[in-house]
């Protein structure tokens, strides 16, 4: 699931997530974390006063609704007037930390990645072209000089050596100047 960035989500989407949290959990540390799950925070200062805005806006709305019932409307008023204490918390600060930290991680994640995977692909490329290069440039491959055991087979134990003695000491003399 692709989250969406905070800060570029408008008010009434907000609010369609806010509205989503049943009243009977309706606190304010509650409604940062709903929003800190489905989306991903940037900066804490931007953050902190998106925040504020989006639950200022989410508790007057509820506060002046009439259709809601005194006991939920004075619990908007009241969560209301904790919101900035709650919202310039150490948790409320940790929950939007740690969102910006685990964005992080995954993006410096992804980039690494994604650097890998560029330095395969570089790396197969420039093998391609070094094997398309070398396969023009190949010498044709050298004859090599085999004993036929046919012609070895009926000769005496002296002749035997000095055919074996000739014939290793040309190779050798043809690998040491091939």
């Amino acid at each position: 699931m692709l989250k969406q960035i905070f800060e570029e989500a408008d008010l009434d989407l907000l609010r369609n997530d806010l509205n989503s949290i049943p009243p009977k959990n309706w606190t304010n540390m509650n409604m940062i974390e709903m929003l800190s799950v489905q989306y991903h925070f940037n900066e804490t200062s931007i953050t902190k006063s998106k925040i504020k805005e989006a639950l200022c806006f989410f508790w007057d709305e509820k506060a002046n609704d009439f259709d809601a019932p005194n006991t939920a409307k004075k619990r908007a008023m009241a969560l209301h007037s904790t919101m900035n204490l709650v919202i310039d918390s150490r948790p409320a600060l940790f929950l939007i930390n740690s969102n910006i930290k685990k964005q992080s991680k995954k993006i410096l994640k992804d980039s690494l990645v994604q650097n890998a995977y560029d330095e395969i692909l570089e790396a197969g490329t420039s093998h391609n072209e070094n094997n398309s290069n070398s396969e023009e440039q190949q010498p044709e491959p050298k004859k090599r000089k085999y004993l036929k055991t046919v012609n070895f087979k009926d000769i005496s134990w002296g002749n035997k050596f000095t055919m074996l003695n000739e014939h290793f000491n040309n190779t050798q003399t043809t690998k040491n100047c091939g």
